[in-house]
């Protein structure tokens, strides 16, 4: 169990002052997974995942992107429940939503909160990640290794 203090400075935090990968970075070098996740169970992990892939969406390059056109379906874990979202991505747009895309996906991730979270703040290597078995990736690998550069770090 998180100490209280500990845990309502934490929270606060993460509602009201991470609006960045290098805020939220800052952020998860401070706590364990666990802490982690406790946290944000309290706050509502559909909340903040909704928050994390709406930021993704906005910090698109698509530039480094070129114009491909690709559908990356995420499935967040946290113990057992799942959390699913896509990334749709046509030209020069991103768009995200929640839930499991109705197209088979160019690509799909699995991967539990923390290690996502440590991903998208840059605290996780993808490539490591998937080599440690700490993300499963099923359909276009080549994708997955070029869209780490896709995304305003």
């Amino acid at each position: 169990m998180v100490d209280g203090a500990a845990a309502t400075t934490l929270l606060e935090s993460l509602e009201k002052e991470v609006h960045t990968p290098e805020q939220l970075a800052l952020l998860l070098d401070q706590v364990t997974d666990e802490t982690l996740v406790e946290i944000i169970e309290s706050i509502g992990a559909r909340q903040v995942l909704d928050r994390v892939f709406a930021t993704m969406a906005e910090r698109f390059l698509p530039g480094k992107a070129g114009a491909r056109d690709a559908l990356i379906q995420w499935i967040i874990t946290v113990g057992e429940a799942r959390y699913p979202f896509h990334l749709n991505l046509k030209g020069e747009e991103c768009t995200a939503a929640s839930g499991e895309s109705l197209q088979s996906p160019t690509l799909g991730l699995t991967i539990g909160l923390p290690d996502f979270l440590r991903l998208v703040a840059n605290r996780l290597d993808g490539t490591a990640a998937f080599m440690g078995g700490r993300i499963a990736i099923t359909g276009d690998i080549m994708l997955a290794m070029a869209m780490q550069s896709w995304f305003q770090r």
